[in-house]
Order: structure tokens, then sequence, then C-alpha cells
């Protein structure tokens, strides 16, 4: 991770992860909460933020705007998240694989932007409960939860490493070559999808770590780029 003075902006520091390294803080988080599962199955995702960082997950009454937050103290330290009641309530796949996303999104938040508050003790972007000295919340909403590459980039850049952890806490790389195997061939470059397999390669993913199929296209996508055939 890489540290920069802000000239401008809301923030007087940003920071900078290359997606590697996001990845591997992803996976080193769920293999310290003992959360990654030794074969290709759907990671507990509210189980792993409730025991990596030792808090509560909660169910809060947010508008449909909201979607959940990520609570920090005025030291950086996670001490809870949040999560919208109705996205919960709703009992569908589809959004029952958008509370793992968003749940997914905080955690990234919280494993990659706590320095965020120590150095800059302004209130801008995070709204305080109890003051400047008291817990805040990095509230995130359903236009800043999305996986990367599904919205053009906005310049928020905090948001966009946020999204970059839901593919690096829901589909962790080793359990996602363990499924994509028999849909890749050896080639002088390295392991590469089969393009005529890609739409099924993103079904099993989804079907098997439980997202929905945007996330595991983008995964996919991320791992084995497509190949572009010049127009002849």
């Amino acid at each position: 991770m890489k540290e920069y003075r802000a000239k401008e902006g809301r923030f007087s520091l940003r920071l900078h992860y290359d997606l590697a390294e996001i990845d591997t803080i992803c996976l080193g988080a769920l293999r310290e909460a003992k959360m990654l599962p030794s074969q290709p199955q759907a990671i507990e995702i509210d189980r792993f933020l409730e025991s990596y960082w030792g808090v509560r997950l909660v169910y809060e009454d947010h508008d449909h705007d909201t979607m959940g937050s990520t609570v920090f103290s005025s030291k950086g330290q996670v001490t809870g998240f949040t999560v919208a009641r109705w996205l919960d309530e709703e009992g569908s796949t589809t959004s029952d694989r958008r509370l793992r996303s968003t749940l997914a999104h905080e955690g990234g938040h919280g494993l990659l932007h706590q320095k965020l508050f120590i150095a800059d003790p302004t209130p801008s972007l995070f709204e305080a409960d109890r003051g400047l000295d008291g817990p805040r919340n990095f509230l995130c909403r359903s236009s800043d939860i999305q996986p990367v590459g599904a919205t053009p980039y906005n310049g928020q850049w905090w948001e966009w490493q946020a999204n970059r952890a839901i593919g690096g806490l829901l589909l962790p790389i080793p359990l996602v070559r363990k499924i994509v195997a028999p849909f890749t061939e050896e080639t002088r470059f390295g392991d590469t999808l089969k393009e005529y397999q890609r739409a099924i390669a993103e079904k099993e993913l989804a079907e098997v770590f439980d997202v929905n199929p945007v996330v595991a296209r983008i995964r996919l996508a991320e791992m084995f780029p497509q190949e572009k055939h010049p127009n002849l």
C-alpha cells in the first residue's frame, strides 16, 4: 500500500493498493478468521465480519438509498457494521446475494480504510453520530456498492477499492481456480479460459459462491481477461 498527500478532495490522504494486494489482504483476513473453506463454497461473510473484528453486525432501518455502513472509532478501529433491514427482508435470491455483496463491500472498507480516520479528523465524508470523538459511520449508498467494472469510475477511489474487495472476499482466488480448472487450457501465456465455456464458468461460480451473475462475470474477467480479436 502506498500513501499520498492529497492536495484536493475529501481526504488529506490518498491510499493506493495494487489489485493483487487487495486480493492478498482479503485472503489473509479470511484465513486469519478461519473462514476460508478448503473446498469451493459460499463464504459466510456475515460470520467473517463478526469473527475477524470481534464486533456485531446490526440490521437497521436505513432509507432505501442506504445499504450499510462500517463504524469506526476516532482511532480508526472498526467497532461495528450495519446493514439495511429492507435489504435482508426482500427474500429473493437476487436480494440475498446483493446483501452478501454489501457485507463484503463493508468488509473492504474495514480492511483497507482504517487509516483514513486516523489521518483525517474531519467528518466531511463520514457522518458522526456522537461528534468527532465518538464512533463515525462510513455510510454506503446503493450507487456506491457495485462490482468493479459494473459502473463507470466516478473518482471515489475509496468506494472503488471497497468494491474490489467484494471479489476478494466472496470469490477467493484459490477457490475460484478450483471451479474454473475444467474450463481452462494451458498455453504459453499460462492457464487461459476457454472462451466458448466462459458463460458456463460464470454460472458455476455464481451458484457455488452464492453471488449474483454480474459479480461472477467481473471476477472471472479480472482473473481471465477476455480475448480481444482485431477486426479483419
